[in-house]
C-alpha cells in the first residue's frame, strides 16, 4: 500500500474542498459500503438479486473477497430455489457478458483479483451446478454458459473436467435454432477449444461455423463478427491458407477486415512467425488497427530493442496524428500499457503526463510499476498532475468521480 502517496492524496483533497465549498461531499468509494441490508423477511428471491447487486459493486471496488461471499450466497439461492430468472440473471451478468468493456467476463475478473485457485475453483464448481438446472428449453444460453465455465476449469487446470462440460455443450447446441446463435455458440466453443490447445477440435468445429455462418440472413454485424473470429481461429491453429480465404471474405467491411488482421498479427506472434506478424501488421489500413498490431509485434521483439523501439516510434506516430482526443488518450495508453510491458518505465511515464484525461486504470498500471520498481516519488508526482487538472474542472459531478477514482489508485 502506498502510504505516502495516499496521505498526500488524502491532504490535498481536502484542500480542494475547502476552496470549492459548493462541490458536493466527496465520499471515497474505498469507503462506501457495497452492503445491501436485506430484511429478513423479504422473499428469498429478492434476497438473491440484492446479493448479486452486492457482488457487483464489491467486485467495482475491487474487494474481490465481499463479492466473493455475496455471489456465492446469491448462488446457492437461486440453485435452491431453480428460479429461472434469478439463473439466468447470474449467467448473464457473470458469465457471458463483458465485464465493463474489457474483453473478459465478471467472473474472470473476480477470479483474477482472488488469486486464489482453491476459491475460484469452488465458485467455479457453483457455477456448474447452477448452469446444469438451467432448462433444456434455453439450449443457446446453456450451451454458452457451459463453454464460459468450462473455460474456467481449463484455466484452473482441471482439463478433463473442461472437456467434460465441452461435450455437455454440444449436446446443447445442436438444439439452437436460429443460425445467428447457433454461430455464436460454435464460435465460442472453438475459441474455448483453442486455448485448451485442441487443434484438430478447433478444425472440426470452424468448418462447422462456416456452414451455419451461410445461413444467417439478416444479423449482418453478426456475421461478419462471427467471419473475423473464424479468420482469426485459423490462424492459431496454424491453417494460414484457410484464414486468408476467410478473411478475404470480409474485404468489402473494412473495419472487421482490419481488426481480424490484427488478429492474425497476434496468432502469428503467438506461433513464433515474427516476421509474418510484422508484414502483415504494416499493410493494416485502418489507423487504430495499424497502432495495436505494432504495438503487439514491438512487445514480441522486446529482445531486439533497436526493432522494438522503431515500430514503437512508428505507432506514437500514428497515436499523436488522431485529431479526436479520446482517441488519441486511448492510443496513448495502448502503448503507455505496452511500455511498461517490457520495462520501459521512462517512455511510459514521459507518454502518461501527455495525457489530456489519464484513465484510472492506466495510471494506476504506471504508479505500481514505479513503487514495485522503488521509485515512489515519481509516482507522487504523477497523482499531484492528475489532481492539479481535477482542480481546474467546472462540472462538480465529473470532480468528484475524478477524485473518486484517484483515491483508489493511490490506495
Amino acid at each position: 500500500m502506498l502510504r505516502p502517496i495516499q496521505s498526500l492524496t488524502f491532504l490535498s483533497i481536502l484542500t480542494l474542498t475547502a476552496l470549492n465549498p459548493l462541490a458536493p461531499t466527496i465520499q471515497p468509494v474505498i469507503a462506501q459500503s457495497a452492503a445491501v441490508t436485506c430484511n429478513p423477511n423479504e422473499p428469498l428471491e429478492t434476497k438473491a438479486a440484492n446479493l448479486e447487486i452486492e457482488a457487483r459493486n464489491a467486485l467495482d471496488q475491487s474487494n474481490a473477497e465481499k463479492a466473493l461471499t455475496a455471489l456465492q450466497e446469491s448462488i446457492a439461492i437461486a440453485t435452491q430455489l431453480r428460479s429461472s430468472s434469478l439463473q439466468s440473471n447470474l449467467i448473464q451478468s457473470w458469465l457471458l457478458e463483458s465485464y465493463n468493456g474489457l474483453p473478459v467476463s465478471r467472473l474472470i475478473h473476480l477470479n483474477q483479483q482472488l488469486k486464489s485457485s482453491e476459491k475460484s475453483l469452488t465458485l467455479v464448481n457453483q457455477f456448474r451446478t447452477l448452469i446444469e438446472r438451467v432448462p433444456n428449453a434455453n439450449p443457446y444460453e446453456k450451451t454458452r454458459a457451459f463453454i464460459a465455465i468450462a473455460s474456467q476449469f481449463a484455466t484452473l487446470g482441471q482439463t478433463q473436467t473442461a472437456l467434460t462440460l465441452i461435450a455437455r455443450s454440444r449436446q446443447s447446441e445442436s438444439a439452437i435454432k436460429a443460425p445467428h446463435q447457433r454461430a455464436i455458440a460454435l464460435i465460442e466453443l472453438a475459441e474455448s477449444l483453442a486455448e485448451m490447445s485442441q487443434p484438430q477440435a478447433v478444425q472440426t468445429t470452424l468448418a462447422q461455423v462456416e456452414q451455419v455462418t451461410q445461413r444467417i440472413r439478416d444479423e449482418e454485424s453478426t456475421r461478419l463478427n462471427i467471419q473475423e473470429r473464424t479468420a482469426v481461429l485459423y490462424a492459431r491453429i496454424g491453417n494460414y491458407q484457410k484464414s486468408q480465404q476467410v478473411l478475404q471474405q470480409l474485404k468489402n467491411a473494412p473495419d472487421f477486415y482490419a481488426s481480424a488482421q490484427d488478429g492474425i498479427v497476434r496468432a502469428y506472434i503467438k506461433n513464433g512467425k515474427l516476421a509474418d506478424a510484422e508484414k502483415l501488421a504494416q499493410t493494416i489500413a485502418r489507423p487504430q488497427a495499424k497502432l495495436f498490431a505494432l504495438t503487439e509485434v514491438a512487445i514480441a521483439y522486446r529482445n531486439n530493442s533497436s526493432k522494438s523501439n522503431q515500430l514503437f516510434r512508428q505507432a506514437l506516430t500514428i497515436a499523436r496524428s488522431q485529431s479526436d482526443v479520446s482517441l488519441r488518450d486511448l492510443s496513448l495508453q495502448t502503448l503507455i500499457s505496452a511500455h511498461l510491458q517490457v520495462g520501459q518505465l521512462e517512455q511510459a511515464l514521459q507518454l502518461t503526463r501527455s495525457l489530456k484525461f489519464p484513465h484510472p486504470p492506466t495510471l494506476r498500471l504506471v504508479i505500481e510499476a514505479y513503487h514495485k520498481a522503488g521509485k515512489s516519488a515519481q509516482a507522487r508526482q504523477l497523482l499531484s498532475q492528475e489532481l492539479g487538472a481535477i482542480k481546474l474542472l467546472s462540472d462538480s459531478w465529473e470532480q468528484r468521480i475524478r477524485l473518486s477514482d484517484l483515491i483508489r489508485t493511490a490506495v
